[in-house]
């Protein structure tokens, strides 16, 4: 066991290190408002009767989450970035997570958390489920991880998000669009306006607001992405960059590196967006202390 101290700068309600499919693994025809910044005053969160979390060793895949019909389903989740999705309200990492033990970010979780049958229908409807998110997982986080967090303001660097000299260059959403041929959720359906993906290299929406994408450029630019674009339209958006994969050893067989955009010149060139440097004061988490889980 190891604990410490980590200073996490916590805001998009489902964070994203990828890849993580974004959408809610339901057909969508109205896109549900994204959880406040404080949980819903008389908000009935029903208790997890099982809850089964076990270490993730596949070695590699995407990481997706959320609330279904049944309780919480989390897969392929690293620590960092279930305490994000537990506790952020925009996705704002600002540099390293200080004082993160050295497992948290190797080892990745599966989590699968059960209802009863009597509170099975406080889950029928979609945007219900997605307000629950965050109180289910950290109850799971405190009672299985022993996790403890305080907040506080901090002035931190970012990034103002606005439009460059060259105009947008995303493509206006058509309204009535249902994206039939879009993002698909785990289930194989149609995820619908809202959805976003997010890959080591891509960031790929439909129908989505400066608001939306701010928070998912801020895990590639490693600090809070504030939008600054006075943008009010949905658009499609389709990001793609070179990942960082570093310079392979000579004859080692590995292929050549990717020589495409990078982060933010991607930003630039595609979207007609660009990121300029800035500080914002912010409620940020510190989380006090973390264990590895006992598994089940």
């Amino acid at each position: 066991m190891r604990t410490g101290r980590m200073l996490l700068v916590l805001a998009g309600w489902m964070a994203v290190a990828g890849p993580v499919a974004l959408g809610q693994g339901d057909a969508a025809p109205v896109p549900c408002a994204p959880p406040p910044v404080k949980d819903v005053a008389g908000l009935q969160v029903p208790a997890l009767e099982v809850v089964s979390v076990k270490q993730n060793k596949s070695g590699g895949g995407s990481a997706s989450g959320g609330v279904t019909e049944a309780g919480l389903s989390i897969s392929n989740m690293p620590l960092g970035l279930l305490i994000q999705m537990a506790y952020g309200t925009e996705l704002a990492v600002s540099g390293p997570m200080t004082g993160m033990p050295d497992w948290a970010g190797k080892e990745h979780y599966d989590i699968e958390g059960k209802v009863s049958e009597a509170d099975a229908s406080k889950l029928a409807d979609r945007c219900q489920r997605n307000l629950m998110v965050r109180p289910m997982l950290r109850a799971v986080l405190v009672e299985r991880f022993h996790l403890q967090v305080h907040r506080e303001s901090k002035e931190v660097p970012a990034y103002a998000l606005v439009v460059a000299k060259s105009g947008v260059k995303m493509k206006q959403a058509a309204p009535g669009d249902q994206y039939a041929t879009g993002i698909t959720a785990p289930n194989g359906r149609p995820d619908g306006p809202g959805a976003v993906w997010m890959s080591r290299d891509r960031i790929t929406g439909q129908a989505i607001s400066m608001g939306t994408l701010a928070p998912v450029l801020s895990r590639g630019a490693g600090r809070t992405v504030i939008d600054k674009t006075e943008l009010t339209g949905k658009y499609d958006v389709d990001l793609h960059w070179a990942p960082d994969q570093g310079a392979p050893k000579p004859d080692d067989g590995a292929p050549a590196v990717d020589t495409g955009p990078s982060f933010f010149t991607a930003i630039q060139e595609q979207s007609g967006l660009r990121l300029e440097p800035t500080k914002t004061t912010m409620e940020i988490y510190v989380v006090d202390h973390v264990e590895r889980p006992t598994e089940n």
